[in-house]
């Protein structure tokens, strides 16, 4: 009886460390996230022109894929990694956005 009592305290013992990183692990994303909305709202009505300066407040880095041939079109991907955010999928925002 008492070994498998300790058996279940130890997997709750691990499931709250686990739980305590994963919350640990969001704040860091919200911290994140609320300082790159306060650049943006810095930004919202005084960006006349995207400058140098402008850029890499807002971009970590740019990824630029190998070009793909299809039907005599020439593609490439893009990847935009932003500050504090990482990368955003386009495709996905705008389906959320028309929800």
């Amino acid at each position: 009886m008492t070994s498998k009592f300790e058996s279940e305290q130890a997997e709750l013992i691990r499931t709250q460390e686990a739980l305590e990183d994963e919350i640990g692990k969001q704040e860091e994303t919200a911290d994140s996230v609320d300082k790159f909305i306060k650049t943006v709202r810095r930004y919202t009505t005084e960006i006349d022109k995207l400058t140098p300066s402008v850029v890499h407040e807002f971009i970590d880095r740019i990824i630029i894929h190998e070009p793909e041939q299809s039907r005599g079109d020439r593609r490439q991907k893009v990847a935009i990694i932003y500050h504090r955010i990482g990368k955003i999928d386009l495709a996905d925002w705008l389906a959320e956005s028309a929800l």
